[in-house]
């Protein structure tokens, strides 16, 4: 009978079980003289570990599990404690790093050498080949695991969550039902109007530049939550609301049930920040089109005084005409009386060109409200944390505008918001993927619960993007101008609200036109 000796024999990383095992009898059927021994002696140990790999273009990960821990982890801790995993891991990185193709050979299925050569079988300390030897292949390994979703963690989730298209074969640009980026309560933000945040270049963008009212809406609400706003008593109402509160004015319908949602909504809310599109119309018959201009209104309940900021047209008629209309509405909705309420256009706006430290961008309105909301939000919640939110005041005091300039560059409030977005974004996924992995891997498992909140990674702070709270290194009690705020105080009736002739204003500011 020939001699015949099994040198070496390998299996494919990504071959699956049965695929081995079909490779390994093929080759017996060749070698029919081959004997191989029984498997039982192996430990229990080697046979039941379990490895996991991965790779990417720029490394390689491996990590074996110990004996007897087949299954996953949770995320969290359980009760009763689950057993602990024993993990070895293996990370291999090198520039460039060269992925071996995935399409080889059948000679590369199994590398089996047989062989009497007798100069071979020395070089290797075989010896002689003088009878049939034993055969004992390396028995097919277990099926390789993937890793769990890392996207768990959200600081991992964070450039998915950026550029999503790039692990997503079938991401969808377009703007449809399946286009969905972002769902936060009434806000929502589709994939095509995501990196149009950052557009500021009409000559690029074209009429992009004036931000969209979804990506700014969502921006305000992610604000919102940055800032704990429901333990604060904030609300933000977006373009939509502020259209329903319009047309509950116009038409004198604010009691119906089609307003419940927005009573529940801002029922308990003592500060509301309302985004206004000039778009809006003013009269009941006027026309709607798409805005190329955003201001903002902040209702302040405890004082009954509702406040308008305008980066560009403060002081114009038409703008606080139609400020005006939704904050009657508003106040209808919140079954307010509006005899006891005031109006106040905020004269010290800070002007959308003039105090922005980037003098590139077309539509500056959508960053300059976010920024504003920033900072009303801000001094809100300076004042709850000292207990004294009788005195705090929305306010703009004199000279204010300067001090805004030295936080405002729009170009890089759209990137702080367009991350904050992504960093909302990753959160959710990481949750949803949390709760998927929890419950695949608790599969099976009897009286074992989840307890605890889920595990923070922690990246470098040079890595991390969030929007967090601007110190704006202001005092808590800056004394205001009491004569230039005496002044610009007027009712909701309309026809006082015209204060284009008013002597007593502090600064003047250009309109489109000048």
């Amino acid at each position: 009978m020939e001699d015949i000796t099994l040198i070496n024999v390998g299996f494919l990383e990504h071959e699956t079980e049965s695929d081995n095992v079909l490779v390994f009898e093929h080759w017996m059927k060749k070698n029919p003289g081959a004997r191989v021994y029984d498997l039982q002696h192996l430990g229990k140990r080697e046979r039941n570990s379990q490895t996991m790999r991965a790779a990417t273009n720029t490394m390689q990960l491996t990590s074996s599990r110990g004996f007897e821990r087949e299954g996953f982890a949770p995320t969290r801790k359980t009760s009763p404690p689950m057993r602990s995993r024993r993990y070895s891991v293996d990370v291999i990185t090198a520039e460039p790093w060269v992925r071996m193709p995935r399409e080889l050979s059948e000679h590369g299925q199994l590398q089996v050498r047989l062989t009497n050569n007798q100069k071979y079988r020395e070089s290797l300390g075989l010896g002689l080949a003088t009878s049939v030897r034993h055969l004992e292949p390396v028995p097919p390994p277990t099926p390789v695991l993937s890793f769990p979703d890392p996207h768990r963690y959200p600081v991992l989730g964070l450039f998915k969550a950026f550029y999503p298209w790039a692990f997503d074969p079938n991401y969808d640009h377009n703007r449809t039902s399946q286009s969905m980026y972002l769902e936060l309560g009434t806000a929502c933000l589709h994939n095509e109007s995501v990196h149009l945040i950052k557009a500021c270049n009409s000559a690029t963008y074209g009429p992009e530049c004036w931000m969209r009212g979804e990506s700014l809406g969502m921006a305000l609400e992610v604000l919102r939550r940055d800032m704990n706003g429901d333990a604060f008593d904030i609300g933000v109402a977006d373009e939509n609301a502020a259209q329903m509160m319009n047309y509950a004015n116009l038409y004198g319908d604010a009691r119906a049930s089609g307003y419940d949602s927005m009573r529940q909504q801002f029922g308990d809310k003592k500060w509301i920040f309302i985004l206004v599109n000039d778009a809006i119309p003013i009269k009941s018959d006027g026309p709607m089109g798409e805005g190329t201009h955003w201001s903002l209104i902040a209702l302040d309940r405890i004082h009954n005084t509702a406040h308008y900021y305008d980066s560009l047209w403060i002081g114009r008629r038409d703008q606080a005409v139609r400020a005006i209309g939704i904050i009657k509405g508003a106040l209808a909705i919140l079954e307010e009386q509006e005899q006891l309420w005031s109006f106040r256009e905020e004269y010290e706006s800070p002007h959308q060109g003039r105090e922005n430290t980037f003098l590139y961008d077309e539509g500056a309105c959508g960053p300059f409200v976010w920024k504003m909301t920033e900072w009303l939000m801000t001094r809100i919640r300076r004042y709850r944390d000292n207990n004294d939110e009788a005195r705090c005041s929305l306010m703009l005091f004199q000279g204010f505008p300067d001090h805004f300039r030295e936080y405002f560059n729009s170009r890089d409030v759209r990137h702080q918001m367009l991350a904050s977005i992504a960093i909302r974004k990753a959160t959710q996924v990481g949750t949803e993927a949390t709760d998927a992995h929890d419950v695949a891997a608790l599969k099976g498992c009897q009286d074992v619960t989840l307890i605890g909140p889920a595990p923070e990674m922690v990246i470098p702070p040079r890595l991390r993007y969030t929007s967090g709270i601007v110190d704006w290194d202001l005092p808590l009690r800056r004394p205001y101008n009491t004569h230039s705020r005496n002044n610009s105080n007027s009712s909701l009736d309309t026809n006082t609200s015209n204060s284009s002739s008013n002597s007593s204003r502090k600064r003047s500011h250009d309109s489109m036109e000048e």
